[in-house]
């Protein structure tokens, strides 16, 4: 015992002297969270996994949330490592281990290298725990640097005692990177991907699914990968003269709009600018070339500077030639005045089902900062189908072309005018909307919206009988109609028609609503027997006729059976007759 003590004290002064050895470590700054842009993932709502066990049971989960500072610019620390110092024990403290044996009361504890020798085994039930998968997310990189990648990893482990099925993991890619292409995957245990897109075609959210099953204790990875572009900026400039027309002697301001369209702030903006021969500078007319510091110009950050300007003689405005320069880029030329830039935008339910009102709201905008669109004509085409209820801002609507109509008028710069029409539909399938804007600048812009309308169908019998009470030896005629009232085509109809006792067959008839034929039927006793009816879509009807002659004064009652693929029971429609002599 005595030697196995100074082994430890011998090893704890060993490795106290290690720690004393090491040098310090020279590590990045510490970041204050909020100091700067964080990319982040994960947590409830963001990160989420379903699956379900043997049995079907669904169960949901969440993933932890992952945080990783955005940096421009990224130095490797100068890191200092001292040598790994090797542990070396004298021979003499390495002592054979011994048995150690100590009894406390009635239990016994025994140390030994040696396995002990399992004389009796007892067999115990140890019920299945239902699965039970955990998320991890992580990165492979603490800090994403511009330019660069970072690649999020979710690990799933089934830690429950039954294998767990149909695995679903979803994940936002953060809005502030962009996802790289063909990074996406999933191991070891294979499962297929989607990736939807928003309508610039940028990945939003990942789907993984894994079929399984995943065993208690296995565990796999599902992974993509993201990166960040360097923060610039990028300069776009319009001059135009205020008033836009003027004559000789006349004077004007030169205006220039210098907009940072990117995502990075302009330093020491500069407008460098040269006059034709055909103006000159009011606050001194004999300088040609004029310069006038911007300053910085941030994202999304328009610069405007005029200057006041006299026409001298015959010229035009795009003469003027204009230049920004910047210290962090290039710069650009100022460009004419544009033409005015429409958009259009229509939006109404993915689906519905029957016949719910549907609306569609269309918003027109003039996304152009400087120019307006005038005389702007919008017209709304309606589906096939539909029955129009009513549109917004006294819109017109004409039953002919089936359009409703508005006149916009004038669209000023970076304004926006929305309209709503509302229909109902009257059968079900895909009804698209189309809608278009034209103004008197030549400008033309569409869009359209589907709605997908879901119903059953569900048919509707209707008899009755054409003498009643009916004399002895005269006939009556039961006839019948059969409507679909629903929202879907119904198809495979069967009518069967069982003929009173008391009476004898006369005649039958019935016509197809589609190609206007007879509908063949065969005698069977009692029963008149009508052809399938292949279709009868939604609002349709078709009427069958059946005749029968009374020969025994009695009650009568004529039976009708109807059968239709989408309904799996037979539906039955009676109706009483009585006859005298």
């Amino acid at each position: 015992m005595n030697k196995l003590a100074i082994f430890l004290v011998l090893f704890a002064i060993i490795i106290s002297g290690c720690n004393q050895q090491q040098a310090e470590i020279s590590v990045l700054p510490e970041r204050v969270e909020g100091s700067e842009e964080f990319v982040e993932n994960g947590g409830p709502g963001i990160t989420e996994a379903t699956y379900t066990d043997e049995q079907g049971k669904a169960w949901n989960i969440a993933s932890n949330k992952v945080s990783v500072p955005i940096q421009e610019d990224c130095e490797e620390p100068d890191v200092a490592l001292e040598q790994d110092v090797p542990l070396l024990l004298p021979q003499e403290n390495l002592v054979a281990t011994t048995v150690a044996v100590t009894t406390y009361q009635n239990q016994l504890f025994v140390a030994t290298t040696e396995k002990p020798d399992v004389r009796f085994k007892t067999e115990v039930f140890i019920p299945k725990n239902p699965p039970k998968i955990r998320l991890e997310k992580s990165t492979d990189q603490d800090v994403l640097c511009c330019n660069d990648q970072l690649t999020f990893r979710i690990k799933y482990i089934n830690e429950g005692g039954d294998d767990a099925y149909n695995i679903k993991i979803t994940d936002l890619v953060p809005s502030n990177v962009e996802y790289l292409e063909d990074s996406v995957g999933t191991e070891p245990f294979i499962g297929d991907i989607y990736i939807d897109r928003d309508f610039e075609d940028r990945a939003k959210k990942i789907t993984w699914l894994i079929e399984g099953p995943v065993p208690p204790g296995g565990e796999g990875e599902v992974h993509f990968t993201v990166t960040c572009k360097r923060k610039r900026p990028k300069l776009t400039c319009v001059v135009c003269l205020d008033p836009e027309t003027i004559v000789v002697g006349d004077e004007a301001f030169v205006v220039c709009n210098i907009l940072n369209q990117g995502d990075g702030v302009a330093t020491g903006a500069k407008l460098i600018l040269s006059l034709p021969p055909e103006f000159e500078y009011v606050e001194n007319p004999a300088q040609r070339e004029l310069e006038f510091d911007l300053g910085d110009i941030g994202p999304q950050e328009t610069a405007t500077k005029q200057f006041k300007v006299k026409m001298i003689s015959d010229g035009k405005l795009e003469e003027i030639i204009s230049t920004v320069v910047i210290d962090n880029g290039e710069g650009c030329q100022c460009a004419l005045p544009p033409t005015a830039s429409l958009t259009i935008q229509k939006t109404g339910p993915y689906q519905l089902t029957n016949s719910k009102p549907m609306e569609h709201t269309i918003v027109v905008r003039n996304t152009s900062s400087t120019v307006s669109a005038t005389e702007c004509i919008l017209v709304d085409t309606l589906p096939q189908g539909i029955k129009f209820e009513e549109a917004s801002n006294n819109g017109q609507y004409d039953a002919t072309s089936n359009t409703v109509t508005w006149n916009l008028g004038t669209l000023a710069p970076g304004t926006a005018e929305t309209r709503t029409v509302t229909v109902i539909p009257l059968r079900s399938g895909n009804f698209t909307d189309n809608a278009q804007v034209s103004c008197a600048e030549g400008i033309t812009v569409k869009d359209d919206a589907t709605t997908i309308v879901k119903g059953h169908a569900a048919m509707h019998i209707s008899k009755y009988d054409s003498d009643d009470p009916v004399a002895v030896g005269e006939t009556t005629t039961y006839t019948i109609e059969v409507r679909n009232e629903g929202f879907e085509d119904a198809t495979g109809i069967i009518l069967e028609n069982e003929i009173p006792e008391l009476t004898e067959f006369v005649s039958a008839s019935a016509e197809d609503p589609y190609n206007k034929q007879e509908i063949p039927y065969n005698i069977e006793g009692q029963k008149v027997i009508f052809n399938k009816l292949p279709l009868l879509s939604s609002g349709d009807k078709v009427i069958f006729n059946v005749t029968v002659r009374v020969s025994t004064k009695g009650q009568l009652l004529n039976r009708t059976s109807l059968r239709y693929d989408q309904f799996d029971r037979t539906l039955i429609v009676e109706e009483p007759t009585s006859t005298y002599e």
